[in-house]
């Protein structure tokens, strides 16, 4: 008897295991079948069936980028690196343009508030797009005490170096603030590299300033 107990007992264990590891295939299956995305989200315990649709999309102006930092809460240099993306790959100067003109939301910390202002005047300024949009000049764009945007050892370089759009606004960061990966490489971009690096581009590396916009005579730039 006691070897007939043992037997039933592993035989109900083994069952109870295939239960469990049939439950599972079919949850990741189930997941898998719908995205990797939601698979994801599902082992996190969240639901899919609520109304909020997560969306995977890059801010296509300035002002989306702060919208969606206040919403999601994330930290604002992933909005803007993903709305520098778009605005770089983009070689229409008035869509350029177009993509900094509405004003962003000013949240009340005075640095981000300034940040945002200097980074729309400088684009404006950096790829020659016309006047800088009007809400770059609102007072809470800028601010009373300095601000220096990396270590304190870097601090005579960054004096120097400094865009106008930062230096009025007592922002102090180096000469290509808002430098990426996909930002277009012209002589301007070398050269800042150069400072920094030291190292110098060959005559065929450096992209010439008329390729990178697409001229439009019939638009004009308006504030």
């Amino acid at each position: 008897m006691p070897t007939v107990r043992s037997k039933r007992g592993a035989v109900h264990m083994t069952g109870l295991l295939l239960s469990w590891s049939n439950a599972i295939l079919i949850f990741r299956m189930s997941c898998c079948r719908a995205s990797p995305r939601a698979w994801a989200l599902k082992l996190k315990g969240w639901s899919m069936s609520t109304t909020t649709q997560i969306q995977q999309v890059r801010p296509g102006s300035l002002a989306e980028a702060v919208r969606s930092h206040l919403e999601t809460g994330t930290e604002f240099r992933y909005q803007l690196a993903s709305f520098l993306y778009g605005f770089y790959l983009d070689t229409s100067s008035s869509r350029r343009r177009a993509r900094l003109i509405n004003a962003p939301q000013i949240i009340g910390v005075h640095r981000f508030d300034a940040l945002i202002g200097a980074i729309g005047e400088h684009l404006c300024r950096r790829w020659r797009l016309g006047p800088a949009p009007a809400w770059t000049e609102e007072p809470e764009r800028f601010l009373s005490a300095p601000w220096l945007l990396g270590s304190e050892r870097m601090k005579p370089f960054y004096l120097v170096e400094s865009p106008s759009a930062y230096r009025r606004r007592f922002i102090f960061t180096e000469m290509e603030p808002l430098r990426r990966a996909r930002m277009p490489r012209d002589a301007m971009w070398w050269h800042a590299e150069e400072i920094r690096t030291g190292m110098m581009p060959l005559p065929e590396e450096v992209v010439p300033s008329a390729s990178l916009e697409t001229k439009e005579t019939t638009s004009t730039f308006a504030m």
